[in-house]
């Protein structure tokens, strides 16, 4: 028994020696291929003779590839970041890349928000939606979503959408002098205005009266006229009443 003890053993070993050896033929600028096969090794080998070594080469490994990764967004993209490597050594790139965004993702986030902000402040609540949810969906469908520089952009999105205008916007509100009602408290509140709905708008008394002065049309006594109409029931019958008071 002891000598088969000491032979299966002596096998344990060889084969962790050979293991050891293959991790060495994988290439140095591999680094996707060379981190799986370091995590496969402490997974197959947890009392492995190489194990403390293993876990300072695969350390040392994941800093080259927070390297390489680094010159990839510098450069513009990220084609590279390898899924399973990334969540078994998320805490670790994390904290190295956490200030790191992809320069062309970060440009048009920030050229999204700007647009956003512009037509918030014009209060064009439908457009100034769009734009936010288009710089959300790049933070959302980027690669390094997780990373810290796009979280803060995410939370700073989402709070310009959470603006309580927008909320009333969404929700189909209507706005007359800065504050929201509902659609039928939005009609009562212009009726009781003197507001005027016209073609399905509603206007001002001002507006309305320059509406309908462009349009061609007569204003007498409040009401408005075509011309046809204005000769008939305004014109005609003063100059008939005007030639009776002659006469």
């Amino acid at each position: 028994v002891g000598q088969i003890q000491r032979k299966l053993a002596e096998i344990r070993d060889a084969i962790d020696d050979q293991r050891f050896e293959k991790l060495k033929e994988i290439s140095q600028s591999d680094y996707d291929a060379r981190i799986s096969a370091y995590d496969s090794y402490l997974a197959d080998h947890p009392s492995g003779k190489r194990r403390q070594k293993v876990e300072s080469i695969i350390s040392d490994a994941v800093e080259e590839y927070c390297t390489f990764l680094k010159n990839e967004i510098r450069a513009g993209s990220c084609n590279s970041i390898d899924s399973l490597i990334y969540e078994k050594h998320k805490h670790h790139i994390l904290s190295v890349l956490k200030h790191s965004m992809i320069a062309d993702e970060k440009n048009e986030i920030r050229r999204l928000l700007e647009k956003g902000k512009n037509e918030l402040k014009k209060n064009n609540y439908g457009k100034a939606s769009e734009y936010f949810e288009q710089s959300l969906a790049i933070v959302q469908r980027s690669r390094l979503k997780d990373f810290q520089a796009y979280r803060y952009y995410e939370s700073e999105i989402l709070s310009a959408l959470n603006n309580e205008n927008i909320t009333y916007f969404k929700k189909g509100y209507l706005q007359f002098k800065g504050k929201w009602y509902s659609s039928q408290e939005y009609e009562e509140i212009l009726q009781e205005h003197e507001h005027v709905k016209y073609e399905g708008e509603w206007h001002s008394p001002a507006e309305y009266e320059e509406l309908m002065i462009e349009r061609g049309f007569y204003k007498y006594d409040n009401e408005y006229f075509t011309q046809v109409k204005f000769i008939e029931q305004v014109i005609k019958p003063a100059l008939r009443s005007k030639c009776a008071i002659q006469e």
